[in-house]
């Protein structure tokens, strides 16, 4: 579904891989609700990958001036989607949309408008919306950005694209 695969880490491991101390962690899981870990049948508190992905997201954010306030006003969801706008996708987790990107490009030569639509809409309505722009829309602006000297109907797939991007109300 996302990019982040689901591993369960202890507070101590959490602390070794953000660089967080164990009691800023916890301050900032109560205090401000920035992770919400599960529980093992012990009783540990155990963080996902994901949650680890956003405290590294909220210390470089804190080094590179914002405060903790600040970003926990932003909210859980908010901060989550823009942890992961700005995390690029890595070329292995990228291979596999790369036929999907193959696939779409070559339905623009000859252009086939339909093709391209039904393959974008599909492929967009079956994963999060984070995830298409990062997998799937933004590699495709910039391989059609690429060929645009080449595409007879140059404004046509980035007017396509630019339909699934959010407006500024939203």
């Amino acid at each position: 579904m996302n990019n982040i695969t689901m591993n369960a880490h202890r507070i101590h491991r959490v602390a070794k891989l953000t660089g967080l101390s164990k009691d800023v962690i916890r301050v900032w899981e109560r205090r401000y609700g920035l992770v919400k870990p599960s529980r093992s049948s012990n009783r540990y508190r155990e963080y996902s990958d994901e949650e680890v992905a956003l405290l590294r997201f909220v210390k470089a954010q804190m080094e590179q001036g914002a405060t903790i306030g600040g970003l926990a006003a932003e909210g859980h969801d908010a901060l989550v989607a823009r942890m992961r706008l700005a995390t690029p996708v890595s070329e292995a987790e990228q291979k596999p949309h790369d036929r999907l990107l193959d696939e779409l490009i070559g339905s623009l030569d000859p252009m086939d408008k339909a093709g391209f639509e039904r393959r974008l809409n599909g492929a967009v309505a079956v994963i999060p919306f984070e995830e298409a722009v990062q997998r799937i829309l933004l590699p495709l602006q910039r391989r059609i950005e690429h060929r645009r000297r080449t595409l007879r109907d140059e404004d046509y797939p980035t007017e396509v694209i630019l339909r699934h991007e959010p407006t500024s109300g939203e």
